[in-house]
């Protein structure tokens, strides 16, 4: 297992976390509440039950890097790898394998996100194990998340044919990823048994994945491999020859170009924690579904979530909403329109509030 290496992603914005999550402290440097570590601080924590802090790398951009040393004090400078701009995650993830290659030949990768969270993390560490002995056949790998309700706001995996089983964890192969549906194909989605939530975990070798980026994407891996080799040195340099590659996902560069990739399907408990009304299903709540983090009031009211920070929000009468205090700004929302909230941040940008993104 010494050849095996995290990857966190740990450049996201986490536009739909505002007023809390801004630009110089996105989402993952934030507790869901007083009494819980940052979400990545939780990522980093999960994957110390299976790794070493020397196989465990990130990237993000260089802004991010003390917030990241902050949080995960135990981590190396050298094994942040700060991409010259966001370009999305598929030249991010080819110039980190192209990195970490460089280190171990063999290397073989989980990629994951620095913001999720995860309740069934012994099951997590079974399915990555398994994933992993999958991956050293030169197949690339996703964890499909066991949905439990019609969800519009994540895409899905239709899963093929069952091709193993190792230990007790399904292998089947992957038909295709699909788009973000909306409600009425999530519902029949839920009812076949057949699609799964794409939670955005990949696991491959090194090898693999700079191989499929050199027969899909091989202008953008030839600066890639040109980037690495003076992104300490030159930084300026590489931030200048970076900035001309095509900025796009791993999905859509690679993924859904590749044949014969294999999906996990894993009941882990998973949330992408991607608005409020995810933290609300994430906390404990009170007999009437609220989260009330602060010394607020809440009166008549449920399945609410109420974060104040310095003040005390008092509410009365309300069902299913958000309401979100920070020193300089308010979020009120109904919790089915929490996915609405990067839109605030949007009209912020195009008023000149920036002191507020």
């Amino acid at each position: 297992m010494d050849n095996y290496y995290a990857l966190v992603m740990a450049g996201g914005s986490g536009t739909r976390f505002w007023p809390l999550s801004r630009k110089k402290l996105p989402k993952q440097f934030l507790r869901l509440d007083s009494r819980t570590d940052s979400l990545i601080k939780l990522t980093h924590k999960r994957l110390r039950r299976m790794f070493e802090p020397t196989n465990i790398f990130y990237v993000a951009n260089p802004d991010y890097a003390p917030l990241i040393i902050n949080e995960i004090p135990e981590i190396s400078e050298s094994n942040i790898i700060l991409e010259p701009m966001p370009k999305n995650t598929a030249p991010a993830i080819g110039l980190s394998a192209a990195v970490i290659s460089k280190h171990d030949e063999n290397a073989v990768l989980a990629v994951l996100p620095s913001d999720h969270y995860i309740k069934n993390e012994e099951l997590f560490v079974q399915v990555l194990k398994v994933a992993y002995h999958v991956a050293l056949d030169g197949n690339i790998i996703t964890i499909g998340i066991t949905p439990d309700r019609p969800e519009t706001g994540f895409g899905y995996i239709k899963k093929g044919a069952l091709i193993s089983n190792i230990e007790g964890i399904d292998i089947h192969g992957v038909e295709a990823f699909i788009e973000k549906p909306n409600r009425q194909k999530a519902i029949e989605y839920l009812s076949t048994g057949r699609y799964l939530w794409n939670a955005g975990i990949f696991i491959f070798t090194a090898k693999k994945i700079l191989q499929e980026m050199d027969r899909l994407m091989p202008n953008t891996l030839e600066v890639i491999l040109k980037v690495r080799d003076i992104l300490t040195k030159e930084p300026e340099k590489a931030r200048e020859m970076f900035s001309e590659i095509q900025s796009i996902s791993i999905d859509y560069g690679i993924m859904e170009k590749v044949s014969g990739i294999r999906v996990i399907p894993a009941d882990i408990k998973w949330s992408d924690v991607g608005s409020w009304g995810a933290v609300r299903d994430i906390l404990s709540k009170d007999s009437y579904g609220n989260v009330n983090i602060g010394e607020n009031i809440l009166i008549d009211c449920q399945d609410c979530i109420v974060r104040s920070e310095n003040k005390t929000v008092a509410i009365i009468g309300m069902n299913s909403i958000a309401v979100i205090s920070t020193d300089d700004a308010i979020l009120v929302t109904p919790l089915e329109k929490c996915q609405d909230v990067k839109k605030v941040v949007d009209e912020l940008e195009k008023v000149g509030k920036k002191e507020l993104i």
